[in-house]
């Protein structure tokens, strides 16, 4: 993202030290490397159309059971 330079913003409030049960960690990088690469190919033709795309990014959990992406 920065290379290309598209805006972004990753947020992580607080770390975030357990995955809920049965969640693999090795699906969850899978699983953001692909949204990432989603939102920059996107982002790339937005910016041929002459917008300013911005990607936000957010990692949020409250408890041991709970992860939001």
């Amino acid at each position: 993202m920065y290379n290309l330079g598209i805006k972004y913003n990753f947020e992580c409030r607080q770390e975030i030290t357990k995955l809920p049960q049965n969640f693999d960690a090795l699906d969850l990088v899978r699983i953001i490397g692909i949204t990432c690469d989603n939102a920059i190919e996107e982002s790339k033709l937005l910016k041929k159309r002459g917008l300013t795309p911005e990607i936000q990014i957010m990692f949020y959990s409250e408890g041991n059971n709970e992860f939001e992406y």
